[in-house]
């Protein structure tokens, strides 16, 4: 807490500084080039943050604070104007083409935002500048219809899942494709948020079909910073947060639990595990709280440190980040280093060249996905509350107990003992040429690459006390090269005024290989060295495995608009991937569009209350590689096989058949949309339906033995997914107040049209089929992905219902399920669908409110209808077979014969709790406060005083309330991976998102 005193103090220094300044009043008025007065433009003086807005008849009057001081007029679709202060100022602005015409990044272009056909959402670093982030996910989330970000791991670092209008795949990536200065394919994880200039969101097919084979889930493109021109600027931003779990379960103290306990064996015929005297001194003195030892304060710092500038002919910006958190369980944490340098320079008239360069190191400690009772999440939940964290007598971690509890590891101790820790070196650089041929023909040729090298080692110790022959060492070492080249001619005219065109044409090739190399080892003679000497062990496994793919692609692109009124554009893209056998290599992926701006009609033109109005319709074709490198030729795997008939030698037997007819997966999307303005600009929406299918979905095909068993990848299936967008934009000025606010919705329905031959498949039988009875998850026709398979819980046998609940092997107070097929047995054929993770709709609030450099961020985003398995719930309400005993506090209220009405199974010796049941699944709809940023910008003339060009201070709120019924620790993480869409919405112990508390600075030189 030192830092935070320290930061403290110097804000309030900044804060204090004053300077007294003698005052004028300046009257005068706001006019158009026409002539026409321009009520609400913006006067300011300059340097301060002093300043007003016209009346109705453009009219102001204000007091300066120096004699001579300068102001600053803007106003929306004006240039922006500066005038020495005087008496009776008439002031004339000019519009501004540029500002009504806002340039779009669109892919290998650009586009004016007026002339834009395509489904796509621009947003600048200006609109989440005021959320403090060290993720560049977190400026999408809930600030763009259609894009849903779902932070379902909340440990340090951990990989954020981001879709676009729905999943498109069920064995491929649904993940959409991120094009990071050009380069495409990378990790948005090695953005750092603050280098970033524009975030582009690419949503139907005429604006993703130009990336043809990678587009179908949406395209996410990142521009980071340039230098603007002027003298060398220096930016330090920091901030630190203090971090906590935002709720704890309402689990049984030590007495409460060891009196359950021995009721429990009481009702079972047994004898009680503990005495009234036991309890009662538990009762006195407490016990442990296990969700308070797994749970820490943790913390985030963030540093950055920029020096950009620019002369006539060059531009440079030069970037270095620090972040650090430390995770709100125990021993978790990471940590980023990242370097960046762009840098443009125009070495003739006809000739431009520049590079990005960027370099992170990632240091991850027990980051990974932590998941079911062998983790420390179900651990805390479960563990009894009577044991001490560590054995008093021994001195090492506590044990389980062999007659009730949890029979897992102690939950510190997995934490503490079992370590993985991962590091991270990402090299991304590119260089560019740009020649312009002749007036209106440009040509540019980039080159980059992306080197990254990973290493992975855990040290995985047994049990407390145990030999260290039973710890196991795990080493791991991978890279990958990445590189990448684009060719491209460009031309652009305008024809009599009234025919403009834009035509890109396009070579490319990519070329990605990988290689990893991993060790491990067990029957280790001492465990002092963790994982730094494999020579400890005595059984070592060693593996290795290699990886390449390549992409040659084609591309053409024209756009076209008449009198700026009637918009045109057509593309198309060839890719050849030899992920695919020879006949089917390349796939071409057209799509057109068509759009009309209405408010150039001479019918519309001088409206005074439409401002723009354009409407828009797109068509096209994109793909997906969904099949890994050398999917489709046969494969071998080594086995162990009694060559000399006794021992086992190493031999390879085919592991998998070729398919050499496997296509491209192909989404088909339609999308019409609505752009309209209104009030001069201040108010916005926009309007979207799309519809889209994914046919020749990559789905496994398990064979028959005689045929060499194994599965095989074939095109079989559709999904389909449509939906209904909308966003709407305020802007307003009324005096000294400014309010910016925006508002999305969004609704998508996804659905499984086709499974092939099969109507329904279960998957993800990894979670123990042998518990659960019935693998979780289903894929259904004519369902969506992420439903939910079990049984239909009904409450509890009552004890007017014992000769019914006979016939079913049950007694009063045990579960009750329903009976599907009528024969008076529960099994697999009264398994049902039982929920959907799929959320009915999402949405976002942006609020900015600014008055004399105060500033007032308030970010709020809701889901609603999706559904949670919580897998926590039955280990803490049933006790299961790693549990034994029940922890929540929702057990005394369980069903006795002298509580009849409750709905949670009592202790009987038929009890028959099932985990795959509805009775665990929960609503995990919730309106959440994201971000709140109170900032304040000290005045520039009390900065000038002491050499700062700007020093903003804030203090910042994330995640402090979350409205929910979800009765687990938060309703957005899900045990699974962020990869998969089939498998969505499971907490079976999952990390969850933390609270913060943040203070920050920003200081410019």
């Amino acid at each position: 807490m030192n830092i935070i005193r320290k930061l403290s103090f110097v804000i309030f220094f900044l804060a204090s500084f004053t300077v007294a300044i003698a005052q004028q009043d300046i009257e005068g008025v706001v006019k158009s080039a026409s002539g026409e007065p321009l009520a609400g433009a913006a006067v300011m003086e300059k340097g301060t943050s002093n300043g007003t807005i016209t009346d109705l008849d453009g009219r102001f009057n204000l007091s300066v604070l120096s004699n001579q001081a300068m102001l600053v007029i803007s106003y929306l679709g004006y240039e922006t104007l500066e005038v020495p202060a005087g008496p009776n100022l008439t002031i004339i602005l000019t519009t501004d083409i540029q500002q009504l015409d806002e340039v779009v990044v669109i892919g290998y272009g650009t586009v004016k935002k007026s002339d834009l056909t395509g489904s796509v959402v621009p947003l600048r670093s200006e609109d989440f500048e005021d959320q403090p982030m060290i993720r560049a996910e977190d400026a999408l989330n809930g600030r763009t219809a259609g894009v849903h970000v779902n932070r379902s791991n909340g440990s340090p670092g951990a990989p954020i899942r981001i879709r676009i209008r729905g999943s498109n795949s069920i064995n491929g990536s649904s993940e959409p494709l991120y094009v990071i200065d050009g380069f495409i394919g990378t990790d948005i994880r090695n953005v750092d948020p603050n280098d970033i200039a524009t975030l582009e969101v690419l949503k139907d097919a005429s604006a993703t079909a130009i990336y043809g084979s990678r587009g179908a889930n949406g395209v996410i493109i990142i521009t980071t910073r340039r230098a603007n021109k002027g003298e060398a600027q220096i930016d330090f931003d920091y901030f630190y947060s203090a971090d906590e779990v935002s709720r704890k379960i309402d689990l049984l103290n030590a007495a409460e639990y060891m009196q359950v306990v021995n009721e429990k064996q009481l009702a079972l015929g047994n004898t009680p595990f503990f005495s009234q005297d036991e309890i009662d001194e538990f009762r006195r003195n407490g016990g442990t709280d296990w969700q308070d030892e797994l749970f820490q304060q943790g913390y985030t710092q963030n540093a950055k440190l920029t020096i950009s500038g620019a002369g006539e002919k060059t531009n440079y910006y030069i970037s270095g980040n620090y972040s650090n958190q430390k995770g709100i369980i125990r021993n978790s944490s990471y940590k980023r280093y990242g370097f960046r340098t762009n840098i443009d320079s125009d070495v003739r008239d006809f000739i431009k060249v520049g590079t990005n360069l960027y370099f992170t190191r990632e240091n991850n400690l027990n980051t990974k996905r932590y998941t079911g009772t062998g983790g420390p999440v179900v651990g805390a939940l479960g563990w009894a509350p009577n044991l001490p964290v560590k054995n008093p007598l021994t001195g090492d971690y506590s044990e389980p107990n062999g007659a009730y509890g949890a029979v897992t590891a102690n939950p510190i101790f997995i934490v503490e003992e079992r370590n993985t820790e991962d590091f991270r070196n990402n090299f991304l650089g590119n260089v560019y040429t740009e020649i312009k041929i002749f007036d209106g023909l440009t040509a540019r040729i980039s080159g980059g690459v992306n080197l990254v090298d990973d290493e992975s080692n855990t040290f995985d110790r047994n049990f407390p006390g145990a030999s260290p022959s039973t710890s196991i060492i795990r080493v791991g070492n991978s890279s990958i090269v990445n590189w990448q080249n684009t060719n491209q001619l460009t031309y652009q005219k305008v024809i009599k005024d009234d025919h403009s065109l834009n035509a890109t044409f396009i070579y490319e090739q990519q070329a990605f290989t990988s290689k990893s190399n991993n060790s491990s080892t067990s029957d280790l003679i001492s465990t002092s060295l963790g994982y730094y000497n494999l020579s400890l062990g005595g059984s070592p496994v060693l593996t290795s495995g290699y990886s390449e793919w390549a992409l040659q692609s084609y591309v053409g692109r024209v756009n076209y608009a008449f009198r700026g009124k009637y918009l045109l554009t057509a593309s198309v893209r060839t890719d050849g991937s030899s992920r695919f056998a020879e006949d089917n290599r390349y796939g071409t992926f057209p799509s057109v569009a068509l759009g009309w701006r209405v408010t150039e009609e001479a019918f519309l033109r001088n409206s005074n209350w439409l401002s723009d109005l354009k409407i828009r319709g797109s068509y096209g074709q994109t793909g997906s590689q969904a099949v890994p490198p050398f999917g489709t030729i046969e494969r071998i795997r080594v086995a162990a096989f009694p060559l000399n008939g006794t021992q086992l030698s190493p031999t390879v037997i085919p592991s998998a058949p070729s398919n050499k007819d496997l296509r491209w997966e192909v989404t088909t999307q339609v999308d019409l949309g609505v752009d309209a303005s209104f009030l001069r600009g201040k108010l916005n929406a926009s309007f979207d339906y799309y519809k889209k299918n994914t046919e020749d979905l990559h789905l496994s095909v398990q064979l028959p033995l005689y045929d060499g068993g194994g599965s095989v990848l074939r095109n079989i299936g559709e999904v389909e997914n449509k939906g209904f967008e909308m966003v709407l934009g305020y802007t307003e000025a009324i005096g000294d107040f400014t309010v910016h606010a925006n508002f999305n919705l969004s609704m998508n329905r996804n659905k499984v049209l086709s499974l092939g031959e099969d109507s329904v498949l279960f998957v993800r039988d990894d979670f123990s089929p042998s518990v659960t009875d019935v693998n979780p998850f289903v894929l259904s026709e004519g369902g969506p992905l992420g439903q939910f398979a079990g049984y239909i819980y009904e409450g509890v046998w009552k004890s007017s219902e014992a000769d019914l609940a006979g016939v079913y092997g049950s007694s009063p107070g045990d579960a009750r399920y329903a009976d599907i097929n009528g024969d008076s047995v529960i099994n697999f054929e009264d398994v049902a669908v039982i929920g959907n993770a799929q959320p009915n709709f999402i949405w976002g609030f942006n609020s900015i409110f600014e008055y004399k450099g105060i500033s007032l961020n308030l970010f709020l985003q809701g889901v609603h209808g999706n559904e949670v398995f919580n897998f926590n719930k039955y280990w803490t309400t049933a006790g299961g077979a790693d549990i034994r005993n029940a922890t929540n506090s929702d057990i005394l209220n369980r069903w006795t014969p002298e509580n009849e009405n409750s709905e949670i199974p009592g202790f009987t010796t038929t009890s028959n709790t099932r985990l795959s049941s509805s009775q665990f699944i929960e609503d995990g709809s919730f309106v959440r406060l994201r971000n709140i940023t109170l900032g304040y910008d000290i005045p520039a003339s009390a900065l000038s005083k002491i050499g700062l060009r700007r020093a903003n201070i804030y203090l910042s709120g994330q995640n402090l309330l979350t409205m929910t019924n979800y009765s687990g620790y938060d309703p957005e993480v899900s045990s699974t991976e962020e990869s998969d869409d089939v498998a969505v919405g499971l907490d079976n112990g999952a990390y969850p998102n933390a609270r913060s508390y943040i203070i920050g600075v920003k200081i410019g030189l």
